[in-house]
């Protein structure tokens, strides 16, 4: 169990009412970006096994209240439901480092899934990088990159126009390739796989900035040999 001394507040707000737990940072950031193990180990993340209305006070939660918003009073998924749906408060260092894996992911989500309108190529990871801080992007380390991407855009495109699609391309593959090809497309969304006697066919949604390196992955794969059919 966290030091009191050592713990940051994790808060929630629904329909009026404030929720707080005293939690190992560290850890707590760790559960917030998916770490189902830790999540389990309320001994290791809590510095107390309460709810409260107001930490620093020492106001507790009732459970009549945990049952009005959260549906129930187990600790464990009242826990897991304010790390995941509120705000963690963060120690200056890790503010620092989520901010630049958070920048990082949406130059890379751009990146892979836009190309410039003018010359239908991926646009380079420091065009983007330079757009951003130009068009003074501004992103919410603690919530995801998807749910930010449409405002994002909507700035960003002012300095870098961008468009996003996917392509579709339906892939034959000679049989003696088959294994490693399929064994690398799970990365795209796939819509359809056939396998015959003496070919694998598959049906692949591609992201736009991913589109070259895809063409160019499976080619090399089946040493030119493989048959595409689509944009």
């Amino acid at each position: 169990m966290v030091n009191i001394d050592d713990a940051r507040i994790a808060s929630y707000d629904d329909k009026g009412t404030h929720f707080e737990i005293l939690v190992d940072p560290d850890l707590a950031l760790e559960i917030k970006n998916g770490n189902k193990e830790l999540a389990n180990n309320l001994s290791r993340l809590l510095a107390t096994d309460e709810i409260y209305k107001d930490s620093r006070k020492g106001d507790r939660v009732s459970e009549k209240v945990l049952q009005d918003h959260f549906g129930t009073v187990d600790l464990l998924q009242v826990v897991d439901a304010i790390l995941k749906k509120g705000h963690l408060d963060l120690t200056t260092e890790q503010k620092r480092k989520l901010a630049e894996a958070k920048r990082k992911e949406l130059i890379d989500y751009i990146v892979r899934n836009s190309i410039n309108p003018m010359n239908k190529a991926p646009y380079p990871f420091q065009r983007v990088e330079s757009a951003l801080e130009i068009a003074k992007i501004t992103i919410d380390s603690q919530k995801s990159i998807e749910s930010q991407i449409d405002k994002i855009i909507e700035k960003l495109s002012i300095v870098l126009p961008m468009d996003f699609k996917k392509y579709v391309f339906k892939v034959n593959v000679p049989i003696q390739y088959a294994g490693r090809v399929n064994g690398i497309i799970n990365k795209y969304e796939i819509l359809e796989r056939k396998w015959e006697p003496a070919s694998f066919h598959f049906t692949a949604k591609v992201p736009a900035g991913e589109k070259d390196s895809f063409l160019n992955t499976i080619s090399g794969l089946t040493k030119g040999q493989c048959v595409f059919e689509g944009e």
